[in-house]
C-alpha cells in the first residue's frame, strides 16, 4: 500500500522540495475555500474575543471572584524598557542611551512592585493566591540588573504562593543573555526562557535596527542548552522578501539546538500601540500561508506536537504552563507593568498609556483601568475549538 505523506512526515522521509511543494498545495487550497466561502481571514493567530465596555469597580470584583473560584492565578510581569525598536515591532516599549537602560528598567521595577502591593491591597484576598505561572515578559526584561531582578522576585513571593516547582519564564534578546544574566536568572528561580529569534540574516536584522548578529543567536541557545533549560524561540514569517525557502532553512537551522518550544508568527502590519505606523510590508497572503504550511510540516517531522497560536512542543517535554493556563485551563491572569493585560473567564482589561500608569501608580491606584465584558458565548465558543 502506497505510504501517505502523512506517513512519510511521521518517518521523516521527505526533502525540502517535497516539503515546499506540498505547503503551497495546502495553502492554495486553503485561500481558495475561504475566498469561496467569503470568510475574512483574521491576519493574526491570536484569538480576539469581542466584549463591551465595564466600570472599574466591576472588573475589579470579577477577577477577585475568578482568584478566588480557582485559587490560582498566572502572573504577567512586563518591563517595556528595549536596547532598541524594532521597526517591525507594534508593542508599546521605550529606549535611550545603553548607559541608561539599566536604570530605566530599574524605575519600572519600582513601579511594578508598588502595582503588585496596590493591587493585592485592593483585592483583600483572605489568603495568598497560589502563582501556576509566571511570565516576565517586555520590552526585554533580561535589561534588568541583578538587583532589581531581586527585588521584584522577592515582592512576588511576599504577595504570592511560588514553590520550587512554579514555571516562571522570561524573555530576552540574544544579545542581552549572557552567562552571568542566565546564572542570575537561575538564582532567584526562572526555569523557562523565551528568545525572540524572528529571522536569520544578518542584513535583515540590521535593516530592522536588531543589533544582533546571526551567531550571537546560535552562542546564546548553545549558552541554553549546555545549561539545561527549557526555552522557546520565537520565529516571525511574512515579511516582504521573505521566501518559504529561506524561512524553511532558519527552522531547520534552529532545530539543531532542540528547543522545548518553537513559536510561529504571521507578521502583523498593523500601528503600533503607540498609534505610530509601521512601514514593513508583508508579503503575499498565499506566500505567508505557505510558510505556515511548511512550518507545520517541518516541525510535526521533527517531532514537535502543534499546539494553539502557532506554539509547537516536543512531544517528550511538558507543555508550557503559561500556554496550558490560557487556552485549557483557563486560569486568571493579573498582568502588572505599563501595557500589561489581565483577563479572568469573563473580562480582560488592559492599559495602553505609559502616562495613565504612572499616574495611577503614583496616586496609589488600582491599575484596571480600560476594560471590556467579554462575550461569554463567543468566548467559550473560541476556547474550545
Amino acid at each position: 500500500m502506497k505510504e501517505s505523506f502523512q506517513e512519510k512526515i511521521e518517518n521523516r522521509e521527505i526533502g525540502l522540495k517535497e516539503i515546499i511543494f506540498e505547503a503551497k498545495e495546502n495553502a492554495a487550497k486553503t485561500v481558495e475555500a475561504l475566498e469561496a466561502l467569503n470568510i475574512h481571514v483574521p491576519e493574526r493567530h491570536n484569538v480576539l474575543v469581542p466584549g463591551t465596555p465595564t466600570t472599574p469597580e466591576k472588573s475589579k470584583t470579577l477577577l477577585r471572584e475568578a482568584i478566588m473560584e480557582d485559587g490560582e492565578v498566572g502572573l504577567y510581569l512586563g518591563v517595556t524598557v528595549c536596547p532598541y525598536i524594532c521597526k517591525f515591532c507594534r508593542y508599546y516599549n521605550r529606549t535611550g542611551p545603553m548607559k541608561d537602560l539599566e536604570e530605566m528598567a530599574a524605575d519600572e521595577v519600582g513601579d511594578v512592585i508598588n502595582e503588585i502591593e496596590i493591587t493585592n491591597k485592593k483585592f483583600n484576598l483572605p489568603n495568598k493566591p497560589v502563582a501556576s505561572s509566571v511570565y516576565i515578559g517586555g520590552g526585554t526584561p533580561t535589561l534588568m540588573s541583578g538587583e532589581s531582578i531581586e527585588k521584584l522576585f522577592q515582592c512576588m513571593r511576599q504577595n504570592y504562593e511560588i514553590n520550587k516547582d512554579t514555571e516562571i519564564s522570561m524573555e530576552c534578546t540574544p544579545d542581552t543573555l549572557t552567562k552571568d544574566k542566565l546564572a542570575e536568572l537561575k538564582k532567584v528561580g526562572v526555569n523557562r526562557i523565551s528568545m525572540g529569534v524572528q529571522r536569520l540574516d544578518d542584513e535583515w536584522l540590521k535593516s530592522m535596527n536588531r543589533r544582533h548578529s546571526v551567531q550571537d543567536v546560535f552562542d546564546a541557545l548553545e549558552l541554553l542548552g549546555k545549561n539545561e533549560v527549557n526555552f522557546n524561540v520565537d520565529l516571525i514569517y511574512g515579511f516582504e522578501g521573505q521566501t518559504v525557502e529561506s524561512f524553511c532553512d532558519d527552522l531547520e537551522k534552529l532545530l539543531k539546538y532542540s528547543p522545548t518550544e518553537i513559536t510561529l508568527y504571521r507578521f502583523e502590519n498593523q500601528k503600533r500601540t503607540d498609534d505610530r505606523d509601521i512601514k514593513v510590508q508583508r508579503s503575499e497572503r498565499n506566500t505567508a500561508y505557505t510558510m505556515q504550511e511548511a512550518g507545520r510540516i517541518i516541525l510535526t517531522k521533527a517531532g514537535y506536537t502543534e499546539g494553539p497560536d502557532g506554539w509547537f512542543t516536543k512531544k517528550d517535554a511538558k507543555k508550557a504552563t503559561v500556554y496550558e493556563d490560557r487556552w485549557n485551563r483557563q486560569i486568571p491572569l493579573i498582568g502588572f507593568g505599563p501595557e500589561a493585560y489581565s483577563y479572568s473567564k469573563y473580562q480582560q482589561h488592559t492599559n495602553k498609556s505609559f502616562r495613565q500608569y504612572k499616574k495611577a501608580i503614583n496616586e496609589k491606584k488600582c491599575r484596571l483601568m480600560k476594560k471590556k465584558f467579554l462575550n461569554i458565548g463567543n468566548y467559550k465558543k473560541k476556547f474550545a475549538e
